[in-house]
């Protein structure tokens, strides 16, 4: 293929907003029962956002409400009923990090045909008590507990899935309206609730199967419910598996509209579950330098659309999902991804960047260093960057390299240089 010219021009008084929490990771940095730790990587790339759910997959010892409140009969208003002492440990090591957390309270997935915890619905009355707890348990110091401050907690996971919920729907709508009612009564502006961790609106897509169809029935069921029953929802969480970008912004729209003509206005949009595919046999390529384009593609487009927080699934190096590792814990192309992202949100406020091609570009400001992010196409490019007053110095990662140097040329605000087929290249200047 022949090369291509890549024009880029660049505004700082162009702002168009703080560079949003993209580069959150699903699960901490803890795994396989504590012999994983990949806390110093976590803390490389800034990991914002943490969000736990399928914590320890595909054996869950902590976090799960199962997990702490053992027994489901036991007095929840008894300490000696909980068992905190994984999960403790589990949640020191996020805060290790400087991530934020974004609590799932209910139970992680099972896949097994015969269900252990996933076949139980709770009683919504207990359950919310339970919940309270917990919360009294990390942020108020209630049974020996912590003051963390975790502000976001999410009520249960992908409900309309039957490996995440055994009961009905109409089951899920009461158990959210009476955790979410009695969380904010016994804790107000100190938290935010939502749900409900969405599988997500691919029945939206042109010849879409009856079951996705039928879960944005749900979505549109759920939402209907929490407002005639007077719900809070202070965010809404929702997936995307998919390597096409388009839907980002579809979805973002989508649920922007039907909250709001129920009432719900400046809802935030949390998409707690990205990546390429639910199913792995259709990622081979999930920790390769392609996976590495694709992670700042879906961050390029989320940056573009309503959502305000994203997490990616999942950072457990020996899960099939995770592309920042591999199972011996290296990292791998997409980790050099979520960094480059990384160096963009430090600098705070994302300004403009005009091209003329499609390549996906993000560039951020601190007021006097500029930061840009460019990921190449399937062709080598000449590309001319303007507007970048400072001494440039350059990244690159492709195939040989892993954010190495890279020479640039630089005739006062004029940066020139070629960019290889496949390749990013971060910008500081």
């Amino acid at each position: 293929m022949g090369e291509t010219t890549l024009k880029i021009s660049l505004c700082k008084e162009s702002v168009i907003g703080p560079i949003k929490p993209l580069h959150g990771i699903s699960n901490g940095p803890l795994s396989m029962g504590g012999w994983t730790n990949m806390s110093d990587e976590y803390i490389e790339i800034g990991v914002p956002f943490v969000r736990l759910h399928d914590t320890d997959y595909p054996y869950p010892q902590q976090i799960d409400v199962p997990a702490i409140f053992r027994n489901p009969d036991a007095d929840p208003y008894d300490e000696a009923s909980y068992d905190f002492l994984l999960s403790d440990q589990y949640i020191e090591a996020i805060v290790g990090t400087g991530a934020e957390i974004i609590y799932r309270l209910g139970t992680s997935i099972e896949h097994m045909k015969i269900k252990r915890y996933v076949s139980i619905v709770p009683e919504p009355h207990k359950f919310a008590i339970v919940c309270e707890h917990i919360i009294r348990h990390y942020n108020e110091g209630w049974a020996n507990g912590h003051n963390y401050g975790i502000k976001r907690w999410e009520i249960w996971n992908e409900p309309e899935s039957p490996r995440m919920w055994s009961g009905t729907p109409e089951q899920y709508y009461e158990l959210y309206a009476v955790t979410s009612k009695h969380l904010k009564e016994k804790f107000g502006e100190s938290i935010m609730v939502g749900g409900f961790a969405f599988t997500g609106f691919y029945g939206l897509n042109p010849g879409a199967p009856e079951y996705a169809v039928n879960y944005v029935k749900y979505f549109h069921n759920f939402v209907e419910y929490i407002s005639e029953h007077k719900c809070p929802l202070e965010f809404f969480s929702y997936h995307y598996y998919g390597v096409d970008t388009e839907p980002v912004m579809r979805d973002a729209n989508y649920v922007t509209e039907h909250l709001e003509k129920v009432g719900y206005k400046n809802v935030e949009l949390i998409v707690d579950e990205w990546n390429t595919s639910g199913n792995t046999s259709q990622i081979p390529w999930i920790k390769s330098l392609r996976g590495a384009r694709y992670v700042l593609d879906i961050m390029t487009a989320y940056s573009n659309s309503g959502v305000n927080i994203a997490t990616y699934y999942d950072g457990q190096p020996h899960t099939p999902w995770c592309g920042l590792f591999d199972p011996l814990r290296q990292k791998m192309k997409p980790f050099y991804a979520f960094c480059m992202y990384g160096e963009l949100y430090r600098l705070g406020t994302r300004i403009a960047a005009q091209s003329d091609c499609d390549n996906s570009i993000l560039a951020a400001t601190d007021g006097e260093k500029t930061g840009l992010v460019i990921v190449g196409c399937e062709n080598d490019e000449s590309v001319t960057i303007s507007g970048l007053y400072g001494q440039a110095k350059a990244i690159i990662l492709d195939e040989e390299r892993n954010n190495e140097s890279f020479e640039v040329n630089q005739d006062g605000d004029i940066v020139t240089f070629e960019l290889p087929a496949g390749a990013i290249v971060y910008i500081a200047g």
